[in-house]
Parts: C-alpha cells; sequence; structure tokens
C-alpha cells in the first residue's frame, strides 16, 4: 500500500497541468503540427461528416460528426484554387466537407482565434436551426455532446474569428465544411480528471511490471 500511495504522489509531479497558446499555422507537411506550448496530448486533424444512424440504420441518441476515412486532409495555398490570395503561407482545405479535430486527452479551451481565406466563396450564414449544419466552428465533447459554437461568415473575405469564451472538456473541434482556413490558435489547459485518469493508466501498468 506504502508503495502504491507514493507512485500516486509521484503522478501528480509526472501529469501536471499544461497551460499556454497554440497555433495550428498548417505551414508544415504534417497539418496537426502546433507551435508555442505543447498540449500534453495527441491531437489528429480528419475530415468529417455528421452521423444520424446507428449499424443497424437507428437513430442515434446523439448524433455527432465522425471521421471520413475516405477524406485526404491537406493544405495547400488557396490562391491556386481561387480562393483569393494566401492568408500566410498555406491554410487547410475546408472546402470539400468538415475537418475534426480530435483531442485524445480532453482540454479546456478559450481565446480561440482562426483566419478565413480571401474569398467570399462559401456558405451563407443562417439563423436558427441545428448548429451542426451551418457556419458555426463547433465544440465537443468526447461523448458528442455540444459544449458550444462560434459562429463565422464565409461570405466575407478573410473573415477572422477572436473569441474570449471558454469551453471546458473540449475533446472535439469541428470546422464547417466551404472555405480554407489558417491559423488557429488557441489557449488550452488538459482537464484534471483526464489527465488523471490517463496518469493512472500509465500507474497500473507500471504497477503490473512491479509484480510480474
Amino acid at each position: 500500500m506504502k508503495s502504491l500511495l507514493t507512485a500516486l504522489a509521484a503522478l501528480t509531479v509526472l501529469a501536471p497541468l499544461v497551460q499556454g497558446a497554440t497555433t495550428f499555422d498548417f505551414d508544415g507537411s504534417d497539418v496537426a503540427t502546433t507551435t508555442g506550448t505543447a498540449l500534453g496530448t495527441t491531437v489528429t486533424v480528419q475530415g468529417a461528416y455528421w452521423e444520424t444512424l446507428d449499424d443497424n440504420g437507428d437513430p442515434l441518441a446523439t448524433p455527432g460528426f465522425r471521421p471520413d476515412v475516405t477524406a485526404t486532409v491537406t493544405a495547400a495555398d488557396p490562391n491556386v484554387f481561387g480562393y483569393g490570395p494566401a492568408i500566410s503561407g498555406k491554410a487547410i482545405d475546408g472546402t470539400n466537407g468538415p475537418l475534426l479535430f480530435n483531442f485524445t486527452v480532453a482540454q479546456t479551451i478559450s481565446n480561440f482565434g482562426i483566419t478565413l481565406d480571401n474569398s467570399t466563396f462559401g456558405n451563407i450564414p443562417t439563423t436558427g436551426g441545428d448548429p451542426a449544419f451551418g457556419t458555426n466552428i463547433l465544440f465537443y465533447d468526447a461523448a458528442d455532446n455540444l459544449i458550444g459554437f462560434i459562429p463565422v461568415d464565409q461570405t466575407v473575405s478573410g473573415f477572422t474569428v477572436n473569441d474570449a469564451s471558454t469551453f471546458a472538456n473540449v475533446s472535439k473541434i469541428v470546422l464547417p465544411s466551404g472555405a480554407y482556413y489558417d491559423n488557429m490558435n488557441f489557449t488550452a489547459v488538459p482537464e484534471p480528471a483526464a489527465l488523471a485518469l490517463a496518469g493512472l493508466g500509465t500507474l497500473l501498468a507500471f504497477v503490473r511490471r512491479r509484480t510480474t
């Protein structure tokens, strides 16, 4: 028991909260590469689609965005494809479908910013309706519950988001289809419960190794 308590005490040192500004500039070969403070988690970027039915064809209790395994996520100069001059180097291409950013450790996200391409192409904002279908950046937890959203206007050239809202327990961010996006930046703090769970898994693996 004493050894276990010692290991648990060490866990609080091994899994500190990491807070800071993170930016996806999409200029490298890997669109999931970030600059700024490390997120302390793996981030995947995939195309996505809206799923309403389960494998049996029955309605899902909580519909949500699912990774589109047939889609390839790329970054390029929007001007090459008629979407106006480059924002800042390359931008991630969301013209053919939504983009899903998935965090393996839930985060509290605040001070979110992003810039859209320098064109007037894209989805026209609507009022009312399901925020999953429209022009909103969406924030979800791991169970596909919508935490909050930030409107964007793709018909405004170079539309920029600078939002100081705070969204807790974020596991997924979805960018709506219809535009190129650049310089996605935000402040992130890993959720303590999620970090503790991840750390507990590491601890249990350690204990198993010590007892075998």
